[in-house]
């Protein structure tokens, strides 16, 4: 477990409501409750406390947009407040049917890098929730012609993948390439109801076959790799193994050198950097959780050893006079409820995860084993989940490193990771 010096993201909530119903949303259809000013103030107050020299308010839901005004006026408040010796970023998190113009115009004017949820071509979008594809492609291409700045540093693509959606993955992640969109991430969906057994391996592995192949002639045209999972930090040389696919090698020819495994040491590992306190997550009526998934909107139903290690994972109130001594007492318990912790006991269908190659490197969220159909085993790791860790860490292992992104004409150039 690390011990940061503070936290440095705070997640605000600042409503359930939502202006879709997503068809794999994780959250409650509950009535829609929304933070209150005093309560928003109060946590960007907070994160004025840190430590950390950067602190990055991201703001969520729900759709945050439905809250637009609270949003702006937490905007102009935090910009106005920050104080000189720190870096202030702004996040927001939205499936984009709100970005009107006179938003996009705020968000460029206030620097808020966008994260817009589009799953991308219309079998995917389409199943997510009917309707949407065709105002999100005009979107894109409206904001790419009017705001070309802002499209190009401030968005980036969140596709979340269900099982549904793996046969256009690779198709969907082309149109976004055409598209010119400079960050694409994709995640899985925590739990994989239905369409999903270990037999459909080879269409995962297909698909990232594809986004691999697609990326390395982007990198050669462009020298950029917009596809999140893929970056690495340095460019040492233009040349990779093709991965096996099927028996056979993918791509060009090139050396057949196993790549070396990560696991190094089995000692107990986290699951994810919940316990960090890292990252923390303010929910509408003030009360702070360690995830963002911990919030009351985003507690879908999950097993019930699940639910009661979320309850001990609270810090405090946003307005308790004593929050950091708190937080830094959550931080010092060295928590290890059995969910979140003891890595090398946890497991799929497609194995253990000690004898995993990628035993270091993957993360996996606790939440979805608390998702699993009638589940009561915290070790047991959905078959879906880990299929997508293992597919896409060994094709971002093959994958060559990248140049670094110089900065042009003294602005400097952003550098995600994945």
């Amino acid at each position: 477990m690390t011990h940061p010096r503070n936290f440095r993201i705070l997640h605000l909530f600042l409503t359930s409501g939502c202006n879709l119903g997503c068809s794999y949303c994780f959250q409650y259809h509950q009535r829609p409750v929304s933070m209150d000013w005093a309560t928003l103030r109060a946590a960007i107050d907070l994160s004025f406390t840190t430590d950390h020299p950067t602190i990055e308010l991201a703001f969520t839901g729900g759709e945050p947009l439905l809250e637009f005004d609270l949003l702006c006026r937490g905007v102009r408040y935090a910009t106005e407040k920050v104080p000189a010796e720190k870096e202030l970023k702004l996040t927001l998190m939205t499936n984009g049917l709100l970005l009107r113009e006179d938003v996009v115009a705020f968000c460029e004017r206030h620097g808020i890098d966008t994260r817009l949820s589009f799953d991308g071509l219309p079998p995917a979008q389409e199943t997510r929730a009917a309707g949407t594809f065709r105002r999100l492609d005009r979107f894109l291409g409206g904001l790419r012609r009017v705001h070309p700045i802002f499209f190009r540093d401030r968005l980036r693509v969140s596709i979340t993948l269900p099982p549904a959606g793996v046969p256009v993955l690779a198709d969907s992640v082309a149109y976004f390439l055409g598209h010119e969109v400079a960050e694409i991430a994709i995640a899985p969906t925590l739990d994989a109801p239905g369409g999903w057994s270990c037999d459909r391996v080879p269409v995962l592995e297909e698909a990232f076959n594809r986004i691999f192949a697609l990326s390395l002639s982007h990198l050669r045209e462009k020298c950029s790799v917009p596809v999140l999972f893929l970056r690495k930090p340095e460019w040492s040389r233009l040349q990779t193994t093709p991965p096996v696919v099927g028996g056979r090698k993918a791509g060009a020819a090139g050396s057949s050198e196993e790549p070396r495994h990560d696991r190094g040491s089995h000692a107990p590992r986290p699951m994810c950097g919940v316990l960090s306190g890292e990252s923390l997550t303010v929910d509408t009526d003030g009360q702070v959780h360690a995830c963002l998934l911990f919030a009351r909107a985003n507690r879908q139903a999950q097993a019930p050893f699940l639910q009661d290690e979320i309850a001990g994972l609270g810090i405090a109130s946003v307005s308790d006079p004593d929050f950091q001594r708190r937080y830094h007492e959550f931080i010092e318990a060295h928590l290890e409820p059995p969910t979140f912790s003891g890595k090398q006991n946890k497991y799929s269908s497609l194995g253990r995860c000690r004898e995993c190659r990628f035993y270091n490197s993957c993360v996996l969220c606790p939440v979805s084993i608390g998702l699993i159909p009638e589940n009561r085993d915290p070790n047991r790791v959905p078959d879906f989940y880990c299929a997508f860790n293992m597919i896409s860490l060994r094709y971002r292992e093959l994958f060559p490193p990248q140049p670094r992104r110089v900065a042009l004409a003294g602005r400097p150039v952003r550098q995600s990771t994945a």
